[in-house]
């Protein structure tokens, strides 16, 4: 019952959440936050009575958005990402979000953070190496040794005799 495709609807909500975002961000530190949530949510409800969006369009919106907030140093690289898979899934379904993701999960393989890959956390299966912070913070205080991944045997800044390079 609404008049824009739902693609078309997503990506209006999506652009309009990031706006209310930034607005609450140059605002001052008390009324931001006021700013961003209110508004939100007068214009959500707004959008479904004047039927421009449907109700679970503001939903699943305002779910990405807030999850989207977990991450602000990321905030640019999740909205471009954001929009890329949006696009893929509307250009070619559920196939299309599915190869953009396997296309993500490519490209986050061959990212390396100081020589390490940055998704070698998630393949070990050694109780040793699952201290880290995977799902959940693990204390500090029982992080007692380095994970089996970053051992000093297998640095690559070492040649074979032990000398750094």
């Amino acid at each position: 019952g609404v008049p824009f495709p739902l693609t078309l609807e997503i990506i209006v909500m999506l652009l309009a959440f990031e706006l209310l975002k930034e607005a609450g961000i140059k605002a001052p530190s008390g009324i931001g936050q006021a700013v961003s949530i209110v508004g939100g949510l007068v214009l959500g409800q707004a959008a479904v009575e004047a039927k421009l969006v449907s109700a679970p369009v503001v939903i699943v919106v305002a779910f990405a958005g807030i999850t989207g907030l977990t991450l602000p140093k990321l905030r640019a690289t999740v909205l471009v990402l954001r929009m890329a898979l949006q696009l893929m899934a509307a250009g070619w379904g559920l196939f299309g979000l599915g190869l953009g993701v396997f296309l993500l999960l490519i490209r986050l393989s061959t990212v390396r953070s100081f020589g390490i890959p940055i998704l070698s956390n998630l393949i070990s299966v050694h109780y040793g190496n699952t201290k880290e912070d995977i799902l959940i913070r693990y204390p500090w205080s029982r992080m007692k040794k380095r994970g089996r991944f970053i051992s000093r045997e297998s640095d690559e800044f070492l040649t074979a005799e032990g000398k750094r390079k």
